[in-house]
């Protein structure tokens, strides 16, 4: 595809008032501040200026080509239709503080013709990848939960876009199918053709497949938008960190087509960023160690409606040691708001709203050493927590309000024996570190809070290999103040072991019974508003009852160890 035939001027976006923030310590020797140098790019500007603040370069690209290590590339005001691999260490590239700028993967799409009904464009060459897999031309998966595509959303993998004003047109597979709010690529015959009238607002459409691939260490991206990329799933993501050391500072990632963010290295930082209305996941990833994230708004991700597995929603990631989401919103997204999946060790999910996602609210599955801790899990349509096939998982502090089951505890027939398919290869086979077991499982000082009509259980730990049972499993629960105002009828599932799990409808029953909830309370009252926040009599509960925080849990929520709150304990989060 020629790049002439791509280029064109766009819209402005809203303004991003960016200072420089300090990002991760790049692995590579930066260069000193006497030989680094500072490049300006503007949409005025001309590729064969010298790059400086009165005569700035005009494209991205080639002022990344031109930088060395330890330079600073500073982006004026405006939109930016380009797509950029970064392969110069210690490199930083930034907006100009208080101008808005855009990375644009749309163009400005001119010349339709009428044609009834609809309205068409001649001449339109873009044959986009519609793999609808991580794997480039691979079909799609069969098995449950390796399907992408939801057979009710079959364009979902297209990452055609098109938009005219401020509405965003829902693509259908012909020409015929068009009408009003619809869009159809007839690539046979290479027209575009639209059901709204052009007339009506600019009309726009994603031409470029990704905005910034970043191959090489101690990369900063600071305070400009990504926007309008016609992403493919297996591209991973509008912007792709690929090397460790890199970080995104006050960044937004929007409107693309599938992926937001893909990260695949050690030592990523996120900090104060957007990734919202994505086609398919705000971020995923895998392999990345130490992945750092904090101050995020993930919201409104899965516009396509992708299947909820294998990924969908607000975060995934996968075969990595030492993440965490700290003080950040995750809220109404199409499927999993913060998911951990395979093997991932030593996390931490600690101070963050979760709230309104069709999916489950926190999700740890196949992984081990675990905290979430102090997170308000309002109103998700599956589990508020769910903990999947993984131990040393420390539940602290939550208040979960108008979840489906809330917290749910599973052990499965999958073990590191009869599957592969999870294994961090960067770790023996078997990892003795990652045994794939519900072990050691820790619920203290939680409300668990008006669960949704179709939930069967409040507090459900079950084996689905009838093996062991919840105290096998070492699953632990005190302190936790449960509001059942009616159903469900049982207050907890509880494994037996073999046969079936034992249920308890009353709290003293389940207390009588495993020695588990001495301190806990069952209550019909109204202790949390919708909000999540305390009332009075979940404040003396929690003077009475609260059970005394790890020293390390206490520091990660801001709170000494004698904590007296049931519940979310701190409400002036930065959130």
């Amino acid at each position: 595809m020629s790049s002439a035939r791509r280029r064109s001027a766009v819209v402005l976006g809203f303004a991003l008032l960016l200072p420089v923030l300090p990002g991760a310590t790049a692995s590579a020797p930066a260069a000193s501040a006497a030989s680094a140098r500072t490049w300006y790019v503007a949409t005025s500007g001309s590729d064969s200026a010298s790059g400086t603040l009165s005569q700035p370069l005009r494209r991205l690209r080639t002022a990344v080509d031109r930088a060395a290590a330890g330079d600073t590339i500073v982006l004026r005001r405006g939109s930016y239709h380009e797509n950029v691999a970064v392969y110069t260490p210690n490199l930083t590239i930034r907006a100009m503080p208080g101008e808005p700028v855009w990375m644009e993967g749309a163009r400005v799409v001119t010349g339709f013709r009428d044609t009834g009904s609809t309205w068409t464009r001649d001449g339109w060459h873009y044959d986009l990848d519609h793999s609808p897999t991580l794997t480039r031309g691979a079909p799609d998966g069969s098995p449950p939960g390796w399907q992408f595509v939801n057979p009710a959303y079959p364009m979902a993998a297209y990452p055609d876009q098109v938009w005219v004003g401020r509405s965003r047109l829902r693509q259908v597979a012909t020409a015929a199918e068009v009408g009003r709010g619809t869009f159809a690529v007839d690539t046979a015959a290479d027209k575009l053709v639209i059901g709204s009238d052009p007339a009506g607002g600019t009309v726009l459409a994603s031409t470029l497949s990704k905005a910034i691939s970043v191959r090489a260490t101690g990369v900063r991206l600071i305070g400009f938008g990504v926007r309008r990329y016609a992403v493919s799933v297996p591209d991973h993501g509008a912007v792709t960190l690929e090397r460790a050391n890199t970080s995104m500072t006050r960044m937004k990632v929007v409107d693309n087509a599938t992926s937001g963010l893909g990260v695949s290295a050690d030592d990523i930082h996120l900090t104060d960023s957007t990734f919202s209305r994505n086609g398919l996941i705000g971020i995923h990833g895998a392999h990345s160690y130490r992945l750092k994230m904090r101050g995020l708004i993930v919201q409104r991700n899965n516009l396509e409606r992708f299947n909820q597995a294998p990924m969908a929603g607000g975060i995934k990631i996968g075969r990595s040691r030492g993440v965490s989401l700290r003080y950040s919103v995750v809220t109404q997204n199409y499927g999993t708001a913060v998911w951990w999946d395979e093997s991932v060790y030593d996390s931490l999910v600690v101070n963050n709203r979760i709230t309104w996602n069709t999916g489950h609210g926190v999700h740890v599955e196949i992984s081990e050493r675990a905290v979430v801790a102090n997170n308000l899990i309002l109103k998700n349509d599956d589990k508020g927590i769910q903990v999947v096939d993984s131990g040393a998982v420390r539940v602290y502090n939550n208040t979960l309000v108008s979840n489906h089951r809330p917290i749910n505890i599973i052990q499965d027939k999958r073990t590191q024996e009869n599957a592969q398919s999870g294994h961090d290869l960067r770790r023996p086979w078997p990892d003795p570190t990652v045994p794939w077991r519900v072990d050691d499982v820790t619920l203290r000082n939680n409300v668990v809070a008006y669960p949704r009509e179709v939930a069967n259980c409040m507090l459900c730990v079950e084996d689905g290999s009838h093996q062991r049972s919840a105290a096998q499993m070492g699953v632990r629960s005190q302190a936790n103040v449960y509001v059942r105002p009616s159903g469900p009828r049982w207050l907890v599932v509880w494994s037996s072991g073999e046969g079936n799990p034992a249920t308890f409808t009353t709290l003293s029953a389940f207390r009588s019974t495993t020695s588990q909830e001495t301190r806990g309370v069952l209550t019909s009252s109204g202790v949390v508003t919708w909000r999540g926040r305390p009332a009075a009599m979940l404040l003396r509960w929690g003077r009475e009852r609260a059970t005394s925080l790890p020293s390390d849990i206490a520091a990660l929520i801001g709170v000494r160890t004698s904590i007296d709150r049931i519940g979310v304990c701190q409400w002036r989060l930065k959130w």
